[in-house]
């Protein structure tokens, strides 16, 4: 595209606008080793409307997040991400014994509030569900962790991020956000015992880490491995990128071999 406008008449600005656009797709391609909680540079500041915390400036990288999370697209994600979750339970309300699945109003700046939380599905059990102590998703031994512990309420907390080189240990940051908000006086659960559901935009990573009822282990373990392969708003998401880091062929690409070729 910079080669084919290169020879036409430009004014000065275009021209240096057109210089600007290699710079952006390499600061784009390089972001998280460029923008990253390790390297101290001026104040964490978060981008309006998005989780992430850009540290020092960075106006070219700024420009492209920006555009690349525009008409809210990072609260779209996570609205997407929820009623996948809610479709999903609803599907097993009779193998995992429960009574409804209710989707709970939160604020529009849920998605990006970092500092504290609240629950994006609540589910009720059509009788008492036996919970486990708080494992991650991978683990696999949480039915010899029974605990003695009963509830008939149980939480579904869907937090998305944006990891950088130094910090996008999926598993890591979903415990601490578990731990962080089950114990702190800001967010409010509607029961001690749910999850956290953390995916990280960035790196295209998930977790989760909380209690667990009989059968929500494996249902979430598939349901999070599907979603984040066919989410429409993680799609938007992907092309966006893409775009910006131009890496798509102009020109059609060739079809698969198939027996009719």
């Amino acid at each position: 595209f910079e080669e084919s406008m290169k020879f036409k008449k430009l004014t000065n600005a275009q021209r240096s606008g057109l210089n600007q656009i290699p710079n952006r797709r390499f600061t784009l391609w390089w972001s998280p080793t460029i923008n990253r909680a390790n390297v101290y540079v001026g104040f964490q500041v978060q981008l309006d409307l998005t989780g992430i915390f850009m540290h020092g400036k960075i106006p070219t990288l700024k420009i492209s997040l920006i555009q690349i999370f525009r008409a809210h697209l990072w609260q779209k994600i996570h609205e997407s991400i929820v009623m996948d979750l809610c479709q999903v339970l609803d599907q097993e309300l009779d193998s995992l014994d429960i009574d409804t699945v209710q989707k709970e109003a939160i604020h529009p700046r849920k998605s990006y509030k970092m500092n504290s939380s609240c629950a994006d599905i609540l589910l009720f059990a059509s009788y008492k569900w036996p919970v486990s102590r708080p494992s991650l998703l991978s683990e696999r031994d949480d039915e010899s962790k029974s605990a003695s512990i009963t509830t008939t309420k149980y939480w579904l907390d869907v937090q998305l991020r944006w990891g950088d080189y130094d910090s996008h240990d999926i598993e890591r940051y979903c415990r601490a956000k578990f731990l962080d908000y089950t114990t702190d006086n800001m967010s409010v659960y509607p029961s001690p015992t749910g999850c956290v559901i953390a995916v990280d935009l960035a790196y295209n990573v998930y977790a989760a880490f909380g209690n667990w009822i009989p059968g929500m282990k494996p249902l979430l373990q598939q349901a999070m491995a599907k979603i984040m392969k066919a989410n429409p708003a993680l799609y938007v998401l992907r092309e966006r990128v893409r775009k910006g880091l131009q890496l798509y062929s102009s020109e059609p690409t060739e079809p698969y071999l198939s027996a009719q070729n």
